[in-house]
């Protein structure tokens, strides 16, 4: 009982922080105008995946297999948990052609921190997409949706400071190079507009909130999206447990292809 309260109460905390933002967010997301061209990346900060790789958001009804949306943020726990439990399954299933996941890294935690961590932990991961490899970059995102790397809270309620030393560390252990992390440190600011145009697009767009299964606005992170399906993913139980009931929708979904 102890574990299955954690787990709810991590939701809980998704929810309410989502709703601040959505609440305090009126500005409508003006998605493609003033932002560099990428060739990986959307203009709203996103990165799809599929069997070839890395490909550019507007063409991701082209991608093969199932289409998942998967709205995450690096200071979540919840997050970072499904990232360690289900990466393995998911690297198969989309090196399969059974599926293609669109990332969505936003940062609605981010006023939990002093030091923009969800912000620029999620422009980074979208930045490693861009500069680096694929392989590169589904280690590097690994390294850092992790408890273990994620920063504890402070004594006055908000977390440690994570310096960007930290990230570069993740960054090369994960195969990166230096060069390339270089050029994702010289692309912060314009990474870092992609993430806030996701992040008021996940608050705001009545498409997406309408799917959440609390109610309409009451949106969380993860944030699970299969096929466009009505309502957004729900997990239960305890936390151990969340991994294979992401692996179990997916199969549902595949089987009913």
């Amino acid at each position: 009982m102890k574990k299955k309260n954690k787990l709810l109460t991590l939701v809980t905390m998704s929810v309410l922080s989502t709703t601040l933002i959505a609440g305090c967010s009126t500005n409508k997301t003006d998605s493609h105008n003033g932002y560099s061209q990428y060739q990986k990346i959307s203009n709203l900060g996103s990165v799809t995946l599929d069997k070839d790789g890395a490909l550019l958001d507007i063409n991701k009804d082209k991608a093969q297999g199932l289409k998942i949306d998967l709205y995450i943020d690096p200071e979540c726990p919840v997050c970072a948990i499904l990232e360690t439990q289900s990466q393995e399954f998911l690297n198969e299933y989309i090196k399969e052609g059974k599926i293609n996941v669109t990332y969505h890294p936003i940062a609605i935690f981010d006023k939990k921190s002093t030091d923009e961590y969800s912000y620029r932990g999620s422009a980074y991961i979208l930045g490693a997409y861009e500069y680096s490899t694929k392989e590169v970059a589904d280690k590097f995102l690994h390294n850092i949706m992790n408890l273990d790397f994620r920063p504890k809270p402070g004594t006055n309620g908000l977390l440690e400071k994570t310096s960007d030393d930290k990230f570069k560390e993740a960054f090369i252990k994960a195969g990166g190079k230096e060069e390339d992390w270089n050029q994702i440190i010289k692309s912060k600011d314009d990474l870092k507009k992609r993430v806030e145009a996701d992040t008021r697009e996940f608050s705001n767009n009545k498409n997406i909130t309408k799917k959440s299964p609390l109610g309409e606005g009451r949106v969380f992170t993860p944030f699970i999206l299969i096929n466009g399906q009505d309502k957004a993913l729900l997990f239960e139980g305890t936390s151990e447990t969340i991994g294979q009931q992401f692996k179990k929708a997916i199969d549902d979904a595949l089987s009913k292809k």
